[in-house]
């Protein structure tokens, strides 16, 4: 049986007041923005953010409270990131957080 097509994403929290501004700063870096209540990839993108936002928040125990209303985002690697079919290297990873 064969695995399905996919796309590597990182998910990460982003406050709104900034998620316009870091969209445009991780175009640069061929780091591509999606907001998880817009993604094409989700049924019910809503409630797939509420979700994903809550589980975030939990799993930190109270540590990430501030971020109770920040979007949660998916962040894909474009082509420049790639070495044919190797995993991502970590100075892709490494450039999301810089930014």
């Amino acid at each position: 049986m064969l695995r399905e097509p996919h796309e590597n994403v990182a998910t990460v929290l982003v406050d709104p007041a900034v998620l316009r501004e870091l969209e445009l700063d991780l175009v640069a870096l061929d780091l591509w923005v999606w907001p998880v209540a817009t993604a094409p990839v989700y049924v019910d993108g809503p409630r797939a953010a509420f979700q994903l936002r809550r589980r975030m928040l939990e799993a930190r125990r109270g540590a990430w409270d501030l971020a109770a209303d920040w979007v949660p985002v998916l962040v894909s690697f474009g082509d420049t990131w790639r070495t044919g079919d190797e995993p991502l290297p970590w100075a892709a990873h490494a450039a999301l957080w810089d930014a």
